[in-house]
Formats: C-alpha cells, structure tokens, sequence
C-alpha cells in the first residue's frame, strides 16, 4: 500500500501528509482544507502513530481531529473512528 498524496508516510496501513501553509490554518480551516483534499485530520490510535506525527512534523504545532461536541462532553475524532480506551 502507497499514501496517494505526495510526500505521504504510511503508518500502520494509513497514509499521513502534511502541508505546510504559510500563516496557519484553524481548526475549521485545517478540516475543511483536508475534507477537499479527500482526507481528514489525523485520529490518532497508538503510541506508535502519535510518535512518527511527531517526527513528520519535527515537532511543529499540529491540529488532530479531536472534537468536543458543543452539546456533551464526549470526544469524538472527526473522521468517524472509535476513540480508543
């Protein structure tokens, strides 16, 4: 398996990518940016994958897909999956 975008990295079958945008994005930005280019912000699943995000992004700020619904105070990751225990 191959990331489909350029400059991917696979990390336990999945494909990150960065994209460094001068000024910075926020949160609403940075989602709707990856939701238009056929992604999401990363879930995060492991130890494993937030340590190679880590070292993708050489330690620079970073937003990850987890949200707080405005009406309860469950977590949620913005693409779908489960929030692991």
């Amino acid at each position: 398996m191959q990331c489909s975008q350029p400059n991917g990295i696979l990390i336990n079958g999945r494909c990150f990518w960065q994209n460094t945008i001068t000024g910075g994005l926020n949160f609403s930005q940075a989602q709707y940016f990856c939701s238009v280019s056929g992604g999401n912000l990363p879930s995060l699943h492991s130890a494993n994958e937030v340590r190679q995000l880590i070292s993708l992004t050489s330690g620079a700020p970073l937003w990850i897909g987890l949200i707080q619904s405005s009406n309860s105070s469950n977590l949620t990751w913005s693409d779908g999956s489960s929030l692991d225990d």
